[in-house]
């Protein structure tokens, strides 16, 4: 079973390092060391509300043109990668 495959809960226990991101751009960097084909999980939320607005698995590619047309403006974001958590939580 692939690490997207797991439910959330089972995705979030095998985190073992996390990074916050001072703007949602850096994550470009962060992209960069995957392969095309390497599967991420998103999790998006609003801004105004802190509200949960997506969960999806999704690919680098998709992140990629997600943050080229949106800059996620209105949105707050967690990448999860492997055991690693990427947060972009604006202040």
């Amino acid at each position: 079973m692939g690490y997207c495959q797991l439910p959330v809960a089972e995705q979030l226990q095998l985190i073992e390092t996390s990074e916050h991101l001072d703007d949602p751009y850096d994550l470009i960097g962060e992209l960069q060391l995957l392969q095309a084909h390497d599967n991420l999980a998103l999790i998006t939320f609003s801004k105004a509300s802190g509200e949960l607005l997506d969960y999806c698995n999704t690919n680098k590619e998709s992140v990629l043109i997600d943050l080229q047309t949106t800059g996620f403006q209105k949105r707050f974001f967690v990448v999860l990668v492997d055991k690693k958590a990427i947060f972009y939580l604006d202040n």
